[in-house]
């Protein structure tokens, strides 16, 4: 990110990790396997930081709907059960993801794969490593590792296959 020039939408990234310490709170509130949703709270905390320092910030078309979300889900978290708010923010998350399947669709050479392999990985490991099948225990690696398997499965199309 540092070298590469991209543009990183500022308010996606604020939202994002709006969802991700959420489910990071209720799932150590819960007592559940938190270490891989607070480790994404962290690497998007830094990812902010990063992209606020190198100034290659932008709005996006998709941060209001995505707004909207994170307050749906802070909604979900006051009124409801922690699990309802672990759920709700895991279809967030993996619904604010959908812009970035939708750009490595028409542009598959963007993806940085390794990247996105490593994060396949560590949702792998994270659904393996859970204690129980509770839903604090897998929803948030399981949504994850789909959205990978999603995101990498576009990346590799051939370039013939592309739309314009």
């Amino acid at each position: 990110m540092l070298g590469s020039g991209a543009v990183q939408p500022l308010s996606s990234t604020l939202l994002w990790l709006s969802l991700n310490a959420m489910n990071a709170f209720v799932t150590f509130s819960q007592g559940g396997n938190h270490l891989l949703v607070t480790g994404y709270t962290l690497g998007t905390a830094v990812t902010l930081i990063t992209t606020l320092y190198k100034g290659s910030y932008a709005f996006a078309k998709s941060d209001l709907p995505v707004a909207g979300l994170v307050v749906i889900c802070f909604a979900i978290w006051q009124l409801s059960s922690g699990d309802a708010a672990i759920i709700a923010a895991s279809t967030a998350a993996f619904i604010a993801g959908l812009p970035l399947i939708r750009l490595y669709w028409h542009n598959p050479e963007l993806c940085d794969k390794l990247t996105w392999f490593l994060f396949l990985t560590a949702n792998l490991c994270g659904l393996f490593g859970a204690k129980s099948f509770a839903i604090n225990q897998w929803v948030f690696p399981a949504s994850a590792l789909l959205y990978a398997i999603l995101l990498l499965s576009v990346s590799f199309r051939k370039k013939s296959e592309r739309t314009v």
